[in-house]
C-alpha cells in the first residue's frame, strides 16, 4: 500500500518483479479478493485489502517477538526450581547454589529430590530440571557438563593413633563405615576392586546421616570425599587415603531444555558456584 506501482514494491523489498507478482497472485487465491487494481499507471488496493492490513501488520509484529530471544527473570517468575541429587551434592553444593539462587532476587521455590542411581530417568521424565551426580548416564537426551573432580580423604576419630601414619597396611585391616548405595558402589571401593583389594567393612549405612558419631566412638574409619570434610570436623580427623581415589561431578539436564532461558539461568548459577568451590 506504500507504494504506488509493483517495481517500486519490488525493489524495497528486494525482489524481481516476476516474484512479487507471482507471491501477489498467491495472496490473491488465498484472500478471494484482487486485494490491488489497477488504477492509471499504478495500482490501489481493495477495500478487502484496507481491513487485511493492519491486522497483517499486527500477525507480523508478534511473529517477530516469538523469534526474539526470551529472558528469564527470577524476580517475576513463580516456577519451582527442581533439583535432584545425593547427599554429598546437598552437603557440599546445594548451600552455596541456594545462596546464589537467593541473591538474585528469586522468591522461587525450591524442591530436592533424591537421585539414587536413576536420577537420569528422572530427569528425562520431567520430575526434575537438573541432576547433580558424578554417575555416567548412557540414556540419550540428556546433555552433560563437567563441574570438578573430587578426591577422597580418609576421617578416623582425632585422638586416633593411626592418625599419624596411614598406610595400606593400616588401612586395609582397619574397622570401616561404608555408605552403601543400592545399586551402586563408591569410586573409590572400586578402584580398590580394581587393585585387589577389599576393606574391612564392619558397619553399612543408607547415607552419612550417623557417620561422625560412629566415627566419633573411636575405631573407625570411613573414606569420604574431601569437600564433604565439614560435616566431621573438628571430632574426626582427616587423612590422604594411601591410594588414589577420585570423581567428577557432573550436571546434567534434559536436550529438550538446551536453549530454555530458564535452564541457562540455573545451570550458570550451578557453574558459578561450583567455581566458587572449587577455587
Amino acid at each position: 500500500m506504500d507504494y504506488g506501482s509493483l517495481t517500486e514494491a519490488a525493489n524495497a523489498m528486494h525482489l524481481s518483479q516476476s516474484a512479487l507478482s507471482y507471491t501477489l497472485g498467491r495472496l490473491r487465491e488465498s484472500f478471494g479478493d484482487a486485494l490491488f487494481v489497477q488504477q492509471g499507471r499504478g495500482f490501489v488496493p481493495t477495500g478487502r485489502c484496507i481491513m487485511l492490513v493492519p491486522q497483517v501488520r499486527r500477525l507480523l509484529e508478534d511473529f517477530e517477538k516469538l523469534l526474539k530471544p526470551r529472558d528469564f527473570d527470577p524476580a517475576t517468575s513463580d516456577r519451582v526450581i527442581r533439583i535432584c541429587c545425593n547427599y554429598y551434592e546437598r552437603a557440599v553444593l546445594l548451600p552455596a547454589l541456594i545462596q546464589r539462587i537467593r541473591r538474585s532476587g528469586a522468591n522461587l521455590r525450591i524442591e530436592i529430590s533424591t537421585a539414587d542411581t536413576n536420577g537420569h530417568l528422572t530427569l528425562l521424565d520431567g520430575h526434575a530440571d537438573i541432576l547433580l551426580s558424578p554417575i555416567v548416564a548412557d540414556e540419550s537426551g540428556l546433555m552433560v557438563r563437567r563441574l570438578f573432580a573430587e578426591e577422597f580423604v580418609c576421617f578416623l576419630k582425632a585422638d586416633d593413633p593411626r592418625r599419624d601414619r596411614l598406610d595400606m597396611a593400616c588401612y586395609l585391616p582397619a574397622d570401616q563405615v561404608v555408605v552403601d548405595y543400592e545399586g551402586w558402589q563408591s569410586f573409590y571401593l572400586t578402584r580398590l576392586a580394581q587393585m585387589g583389594h577389599q576393606t574391612t567393612r564392619v558397619v553399612s549405612l543408607p547415607s552419612f546421616g550417623a557417620v561422625r558419631e560412629l566415627i566419633s566412638i573411636g575405631g573407625f574409619l570411613i573414606t569420604v570425599p574431601s569437600r564433604a570434610a565439614h560435616l566431621f570436623e573438628p571430632e574426626c580427623a582427616s587423612r590422604p587415603l594411601p591410594f588414589d581415589a577420585a570423581f567428577e561431578l557432573q550436571l546434567f539436564w534434559p536436550e529438550r531444555d538446551q536453549a530454555d532461558p530458564f535452564s541457562i539461568w540455573l545451570r550458570n548459577l550451578v557453574v558459578e558456584s561450583c567455581m566458587a568451590i572449587a577455587a
